[in-house]
């Protein structure tokens, strides 16, 4: 799928729509409305992407740690690779590292990303319960490791 629309333009006096100058939620609402017009992901230039899912991805763990994120996001491969280049983008390296930890905890054993990926996450089966502890105790405890970089 060829990209379509190849850089984007923020104007400053544009940021107060996005919540007070946030230019992160400036993006993320630009590629909102993109995507509710039909555009694919892919259309978008690569670093609005990374921008997007690096957002997203901070928000998943902020709001429910990496089990929530690897869950809601499918673990689809444009998901993973934009917040892993996007994190080292935006010289987040403490929390690049802690992702490709977690992303290698995931992508070691693809059956058990599938069976957590089909179970039913509110209720969760006792495997996937025992997927959902070991993920959280990446680096100590995922969630704790996260919120205590800098970088954050």
């Amino acid at each position: 799928m060829p990209q379509l629309i190849t850089e984007i333009f923020l104007v400053d006096q544009d940021y107060e729509i996005a919540y007070g100058h946030n230019r992160v939620q400036a993006v993320v609402e630009f590629v909102n409305d993109l995507v509710e017009r039909y555009f694919y992901y892919e259309e978008l230039p690569p670093k609005v992407v990374q921008s997007y899912y690096a957002d997203y991805y901070m928000h998943q763990v902020v709001n429910g740690d990496i089990h929530q994120f690897v869950w809601n996001s499918r673990w689809h491969p444009l998901i993973v690779e934009s917040v892993s280049t996007g994190l080292q983008a935006m010289g987040a390296h403490d929390q690049a590292v802690l992702f490709r930890e977690a992303r290698d905890f995931v992508e070691r054993d693809r059956n058990r990303l599938n069976a957590f990926l089909e179970s039913d996450y509110a209720g969760s089966s006792p495997a996937a319960m025992e997927y959902v502890e070991e993920i959280e105790k990446i680096d100590g405890d995922f969630f704790e490791s996260f919120a205590a970089h800098s970088d954050g």
